[in-house]
């Protein structure tokens, strides 16, 4: 079993400590008191960790449908993972761990899920108190922490993560380090369109989002990949669903991404930026000669 470093250990075990603070108090509680099989329990702790964004999932009677529709994604993606029987699978910004139990069930030997947010956790907690999978975990942690993991994973999944950090090109360095030889990167971003070879990067908030650095067309996408030293660099997807994939629910409710387009101009941002592609793609790092 995957056992991470003891200063990464250390990390998480400190980020634990702050799940404890005041604005957690409602979801700590439901956990505590839930009783995985009774449905009232259930669904009383499944609403006390609202806002649900990445799912859907059912637990007895109680069906969330969160404000993703990660069906959508997987769908395009899950067809070109490899035999996942053998692999230990990292998945970095995993979220509440959605794609993490698709991973499992296409066969992962073990599957490791990266993300500092404090309620993906509460999250996937309940979902490991209702259903346990002993090679499922999920640390407090960030791609910050992948140099301290060289040569590690077979698979990584980094999805919807790259352009929230201000230097893309040392991200993708610090990923293809810590793939195994030979290993697989799946990567998911927003992107622009256009044929060059060009960032787009917006003065200020981008669809509403105040932490968006950079957005890459297609060919800035797969030149950054080979700058990083990947190889075997395929475009897997260039479409998404849109307001169908991404869109409020009672169970993610609030603004999505309706909200954050043109209401005049759907092709264009609140903010007048081009509206978001998104592509898949997925890259290999060098295999021991």
């Amino acid at each position: 079993m995957f056992t991470l470093p003891t200063d990464l250990l250390a990390l998480h075990e400190t980020r634990l400590k702050a799940l404890h603070a005041p604005r957690q108090e409602e979801a700590l509680k439901a956990l505590a008191t839930l009783d995985p099989a009774d449905p009232q329990s259930v669904h009383a702790t499944a609403l006390a960790l609202r806002p649900w964004k990445k799912g859907p999932f059912e637990f007895l009677d109680t069906r969330i449908d969160a404000e993703w529709d990660c069906r959508r994604k997987w769908q395009r993606l899950h067809k070109h993972l490899p035999d996942l029987s053998d692999k230990l699978v990292l998945d970095v910004g995993c979220g509440n761990g959605w794609y993490m139990q698709q991973l499992r069930q296409a066969g992962a030997r073990e599957v490791i899920g990266f993300d500092p947010g404090q309620m993906n956790y509460l999250q996937w907690t309940f979902t490991q108190k209702i259903k346990p999978d002993p090679a499922q975990a999920l640390y407090l942690l960030g791609v910050e922490e992948l140099p301290a993991l060289k040569k590690t994973f077979d698979v990584i999944l980094h999805m919807g993560v790259l352009y929230h950090h201000r230097d893309p090109v040392m991200q993708l360095i610090d990923l293809r380090e810590s793939l195994t030889p030979g290993g697989t990167l799946f990567l998911e971003t927003i992107g622009v369109p256009g044929a060059q070879t060009t960032l787009y990067l917006p003065p200020d908030r981008y669809a509403g989002m105040p932490n968006v650095w950079f957005l890459p067309t297609l060919n800035a996408l797969t030149t950054m990949l080979e700058r990083a030293r990947f190889t075997d660099i395929k475009v897997l997807s260039t479409h998404w669903d849109g307001v169908e994939e991404q869109r409020p629910t009672e169970w993610g409710p609030g603004p999505s991404y309706a909200g954050a387009l043109d209401p005049s101009d759907p092709r264009k941002t609140i903010e007048g930026h081009p509206a978001p592609e998104r592509f898949i793609v997925s890259a290999r790092s060098k295999e021991l000669r």
